[in-house]
């Protein structure tokens, strides 16, 4: 998102408005969250707020990002079988005679 530009701004134009303000923008994304980092003078900060909230509320998605998702598992790693997944944490296997 930060790197893709905004629905006003491609991403070459989004740097070009970063570089005279000396700003940076960043993200980093994890499994359950997703941060913004940005950093910018504060001579700057209404402007690069602006900016800054397009980015976040607008974002622009390139369709060709969009392709075949990458595969989950690495190779030679399956699945659990749905019978385990329902399985409650700490509860073992039932066992045999």
């Amino acid at each position: 998102m930060a790197e893709g530009g905004t629905q006003a701004l491609s991403a070459a134009e989004l740097n070009e408005a970063l570089f005279p303000m000396a700003a940076e923008l960043g993200v980093q994304s994890d499994k359950e969250l997703t941060v913004f980092v940005a950093r910018v003078h504060r001579d700057h900060l209404q402007k690069f707020l602006h900016i800054f909230s397009d980015v976040l509320v607008r974002p622009r998605f390139d369709p060709k990002e969009f392709g075949a998702p990458a595969p989950r598992r690495a190779a030679g790693h399956r699945a659990a079988p749905a019978r385990d997944r329902r399985r409650g944490l700490g509860q073992g296997r039932a066992r045999g005679p």
